[in-house]
């Protein structure tokens, strides 16, 4: 006889409780799909112990039953592939990618994110999303061949092992095919939930000898396709290895820009247009390097908002504006760019506060420029937090105004306290009949709505005098002067005077 834990000898034509309940699991190991991760688990360990025939140093008589096999094999698939869209999982695809470059014959590896996917899942929901990735799913095992593996490694990141190239157009055919499907199945004009892919391509053993580094590669070509304005594909190149690289340093040692004292802030005075008296200024980011010297902003802000050390540097840059601009007279404003990035950190109406708390700076006396695109992404949620911030007085400028897709149901949306034309239609005023109609348009708008207008870029006395005669009040740029310390301290030495 067996005691409750199954000691003792076997009895013929008898099993003991446990053998026999490892037996029934085993024998339904297939239910473990809708069991939940404990049953798997419980499944596979009593299937061990039948299988291996022992309990507690005890040798156990175990009879076959039928679906054994197929009960392992369920087990098997369960183990290497994802459960949402049954693609092969993250272990089976590294596993699978070692196996194929210890084969050594060429292949392409390719690497997808899908554009567009959290946003449908923030507005649609979770299971909207499960929904869109098994659908990709399916087009990404209907585009590739049976020698070929497709992998979901990530939320939305996916990867295949295209076998068997004989060269990069092998895997630009594959990528086009993979485009053109999507962008045929997912519709946004038709489809509110339709998202994009990009895909980034690595080559081996070309672009890498090894697993990480061929993934390295394949993760950059795929951030220059996204860069490139997603929805197309990228080939892994040398160049864009360099500039990855420099990326990486420049990100590293922006992040550490602030605690060694390598930025400051210029200012450039904004006037009436048409008498030129300043009525504020802006102020601006620089970065004065200590190995490379001046950094273009273009060059280092784009970094700082992809990898997030927008927030602490922006933090700084606000608190250095009011801490500036207290010291001025009481009729001059400050005027500071906010990042979308910024807009979106949960505390930001905080850092705001603060910064004029700690500068005792009046609310009135500071403007944050908004870009257009900070509306784009949870748009309630920005809208609330700009409605808090002029609840302390402070006012709100859109910023690139007229660059949107959709400029008067942001400015209808929310009472914005001033407008700024970008510079782009400011600079084709001149040869470009449409750039100088949009100007008169926006023009027209802020007075239809009360809000103030300033023109960016203003670099001619001809761009002056067009901006005078479609109406703008206020404009910036550096006809009337350029960025330079601060306007009234000991050291300041700025033009003010339109430039000869």
């Amino acid at each position: 006889m067996f005691d409750a834990l199954g000691h003792g000898r076997v009895r013929s034509g008898l099993r003991p409780f446990p053998v026999t309940m490892a037996i029934f699991l085993l024998g339904n190991a297939g239910l473990a799909a809708s069991g939940g991760a404990g049953w798997l688990i419980a499944a596979i360990a009593a299937a061990n112990i039948a299988l291996a025939g022992v309990a507690v140093g005890r040798r156990l008589a175990v009879r076959d039953l039928p679906g054994r096999d197929r009960a392992l094999r369920r087990i098997e698939h369960l183990a290497s592939h994802d459960t949402l869209t049954d693609l092969s999982n993250r272990a089976h695809f590294t596993d699978a990618l070692d196996d194929a470059i210890d084969v050594g014959e060429p292949f392409a590896l390719l690497a997808l994110d899908l554009d567009r996917f959290k946003a449908v899942n923030d507005i649609f929901g979770h299971g909207a999303g499960d929904t869109i990735l098994c659908r990709v799913a399916d087009m990404l095992r209907a585009a590739v061949r049976g020698t070929d593996i497709v992998a979901r490694v990530g939320g939305d990141e996916f990867l295949i092992i295209q076998a068997g190239i004989s060269g990069p157009d092998d895997a630009r055919k594959l990528a086009n095919r993979i485009l053109d499907t999507v962008s045929t199945e997912m519709d946004r004009t038709r489809d509110p939930m339709a998202v994009g892919v990009s895909i980034g391509v690595a080559l081996f053993p070309r672009d890498g000898a090894d697993a990480g580094t061929i993934r390295r590669n394949a993760d950059i070509a795929l951030y220059r396709a996204k860069a490139d304005g997603r929805g197309g594909a990228a080939l892994f190149d040398r160049q864009m290895d360099r500039v990855a690289r420099e990326r990486r340093t420049l990100d590293h040692d922006l992040r550490l820009a602030v605690a060694r004292n390598e930025l400051y802030l210029e200012f450039q005075p904004l006037v009436a247009a048409a008498v030129g008296s300043v009525v504020g200024y802006e102020a601006l980011l620089r970065w004065r390097h200590p190995g490379l010297g001046e950094i273009a902003p273009e060059a280092f802000l784009s970094v700082a908002e992809e990898t997030g050390a927008i927030v602490p540097i922006g933090e700084w840059m606000l608190r250095q504006a009011c801490t500036t601009a207290a010291t001025w007279p009481d009729t001059l404003a400050v005027a500071v760019k906010i990042s979308a990035v910024q807009l979106r950190i949960p505390n930001f109406v905080a850092v705001v506060r603060d910064a004029l708390d700690r500068s005792g700076l009046d609310g009135h006396r500071l403007e944050l420029e908004i870009p257009e695109a900070a509306l784009l992404r949870n748009r309630q949620r920005a809208l609330q937090t700009l409605h808090e911030i002029r609840a302390s007085g402070v006012r709100i400028a859109m910023d690139e105004f007229g660059t949107g897709p959709s400029s008067l149901g942001n400015l209808k949306a929310f009472p914005f306290d001033k407008i700024r034309i970008d510079r782009s239609f400011v600079a084709a005023m001149r040869h470009d009949a449409a750039a100088s109609s949009i100007v008169r348009a926006i023009v027209g708008l802020g007075r239809s709505f009360n809000v103030p207008i300033v023109a960016e870029g203003v670099e001619t006395d001809e761009q002056r005098r067009i901006l005078l005669d479609a109406g703008c009040p206020q404009a910036q740029g550096y006809f009337f002067g350029r960025p330079g310390k601060d306007p009234f301290g000991s050291t300041a030495q700025r033009e003010l005077s339109p430039d000869p």
